[in-house]
């Protein structure tokens, strides 16, 4: 299959949801038929490198690094009662944890990066490789995206 660029796949969690455990298995399933691979993402409005992760995600600074990655994202404020329901755990944000296909967490995660772009186009690459345990094609000078 063609390897498709990471997505950020806003994950709803409605008050009446049953948990977010069974959000999480719906999302890592639709993943898995596409041949992608799902992480839990847990991000926060009021934190600076969410917002660059994110903004770098849609810039297509990952795209030929993070193939296949479909990252469930979370909001710290307004899920995190639900997700620690579900076992993750975390002191920093962002948070990338990798879910089992019930939803419930791994303890496979990191957490909390640098603010910087240039750290995180160095950091996340290989510190997610090694979360979802495959090589990474590290960027050259040419196929950096600005």
């Amino acid at each position: 299959h063609e390897p498709a660029a990471p997505q950020i796949i806003e994950v709803a969690l409605p008050a009446d949801a049953p948990s977010a455990a069974q959000a999480i298995a719906a999302a890592h399933a639709e993943a898995a038929e596409a041949g992608a691979t799902a992480l839990v993402y847990v991000g926060a409005t009021w934190c600076e490198p969410c917002k660059r992760f994110k903004a770098l995600i849609e810039q297509g600074a990952f795209d030929e690094q993070l193939t296949d990655l479909r990252f469930l994202a979370f909001d710290h404020d307004a899920h995190g009662d639900a997700l620690k329901a579900a076992g993750y755990r975390w002191r920093f944000v962002p948070l990338f944890a990798l879910p089992r296909p019930d939803g419930r967490a791994t303890g496979r995660q990191f957490g909390g990066v640098s603010a910087k772009d240039a750290d995180l186009r160095a950091e996340l690459p290989p510190r997610i490789g090694a979360l979802v345990r495959r090589p990474v094609v590290l960027p050259t000078a040419a196929s950096t995206k600005p």
